[in-house]
């Protein structure tokens, strides 16, 4: 069972699943680091947002997962933070701990509560705005967590819904390996020693210092252009 189905399921009292799995309330995937699947995330209209950890490509740390907005039916107008922390084959790692913190003050949280509910619970105050991390290893952080959203009524009419000071939300963060980062470099290359090519290509051609050479604006001489095998030397 995911945690998002563990939590519907505890908060709805049911002793089987609540809820299918899936995206809801038209979640929102953001494209992370090369190499991870994307974030459920449909909180970023609530303000809130997801700072990536600086780590070290290779390295363990906490990734956040998934960041959700309980809707109005399903938070009957509770006022917490829910959260998980898993492995990476998605089992919960009892006793890991949060650290959840505000303007004036921070708090420690563990995940120590039964299987049947999300891992630990955290109830936020009027104006209170909230950011929680993981400890232990480098973690993903999550920001603007806070109650003070406008109403919402519940659309079958039934419960509280969430009203102002009471709105609720779910945040998963997962053991993960950083993988190596990839892309392209843009902007411009200031040579500052000679350059000689290769004898494979049209040449030897010798660039004399300094000389800049911008992306797509200044290619290479004809001579200088190396072919794939050719290699160059500073």
């Amino acid at each position: 069972m995911s945690p998002q189905n563990r939590l519907m399921r505890w908060l709805s009292g049911g002793d089987d699943d609540a809820s299918a799995e899936g995206d809801r309330g038209g979640a929102t995937r953001l494209l992370r680091s090369t190499g991870l699947p994307p974030v459920e995330n449909n909180a970023g209209a609530y303000d809130v947002t997801i700072e990536e950890a600086n780590v070290t490509p290779g390295a363990d740390y906490w990734r956040v997962t998934r960041v959700y907005h309980l809707a109005p039916q399903e938070n009957n107008g509770r006022h917490h933070i829910f959260l998980e922390g898993l492995s990476p084959e998605g089992v919960r790692i009892r006793t890991s701990q949060a650290l959840i913190t505000w303007d004036g003050g921070e708090q420690k949280v563990t995940l120590d509560k039964p299987e049947s509910e999300p891992g630990a619970n955290f109830p936020m105050w009027k104006w209170q705005v909230c950011s929680v991390k993981m400890l232990g290893l480098p973690s993903d952080s999550v920001h603007g967590l806070r109650t003070n959203h406008p109403d919402e009524p519940n659309p079958s009419g039934g419960g509280a819904g969430n009203t102002l000071f009471h709105h609720s939300f779910l945040v998963e963060f997962q053991q993960t390996k950083a993988p190596e980062r990839t892309g392209t470099i843009l902007g411009a290359w200031k040579i500052t020693a000679p350059i000689s090519w290769s004898p494979c290509c049209a040449g030897p051609t010798l660039w004399t210092t300094p000389q800049w050479i911008r992306r797509a604006a200044s290619p290479l001489p004809t001579s200088a252009r190396a072919r794939t095998r050719c290699a160059w030397k500073v």
